[in-house]
């Protein structure tokens, strides 16, 4: 991430101006740093067996998307002076859909010399997208999905220290868990 950033900053500095920019590297930095973090908290007292490593699956999925969620809330409020009570919940639902649709899009292009096997594929690709898409409209479309707050630039301020206190407190906190765990392994 921080090479990236770099890089794409030194060839064009405005880039830092630009939402998607925002978005991505704030994502990209809840899903490397905040997301362990999480997932390290909420599954330090699992074990090995497999309602455990199930916990552990659907643990993975909501610290990930939480981690994301929290690293880009700043923005979101900033630039939008909104943020979506339901998305943990959406990706939850749309992760591995998401995932689906990428491979079988590429399955779809790469198998594009046998338009049989291709159109298979990309039809089960579009038929996963509408089914996320449904999924997106039905839970947005519920009442409080989106939380407005004033365009409040000092409150986005506000927000985007408390994320900043919290990745540490989290760090901190996970650090902890697992040296507690390694302890009495």
């Amino acid at each position: 991430l921080f090479a990236s950033v770099t890089i794409l900053v030194a060839v064009n500095p405005f880039v830092c101006n630009n939402i998607s920019f925002q978005l991505s590297c704030s994502a990209t930095f809840g899903v490397i740093v905040i997301a362990p973090a999480i997932f390290k908290i909420l599954t330090a007292k699992t074990a090995d067996s497999f309602a455990d490593k199930v916990v552990k699956a659907v643990m993975s999925i909501v610290s990930v998307a939480l981690g994301a969620n929290l690293a880009t809330l700043p923005f979101s409020l900033w630039h939008f002076g909104s943020f979506s009570a339901v998305s943990l919940i959406t990706n939850l639902f749309t992760t591995h859909l998401v995932t689906a649709t990428l491979i079988l899009a590429v399955l779809g292009i790469a198998t594009c010399f046998v338009p049989f096997v291709s159109k298979i594929f990309l039809l089960a690709a579009g038929l996963c997208a509408k089914i996320i898409l449904f999924l997106l409209n039905s839970l947005g479309s519920l009442p409080y999905a989106i939380f407005e707050v004033a365009h409040n630039k000092i409150f986005s301020v506000l927000t985007a220290c408390f994320v900043f206190v919290l990745t540490f407190v989290l760090l901190k906190l996970s650090k902890k868990r697992s040296d507690t765990v390694g302890n009495s392994v």
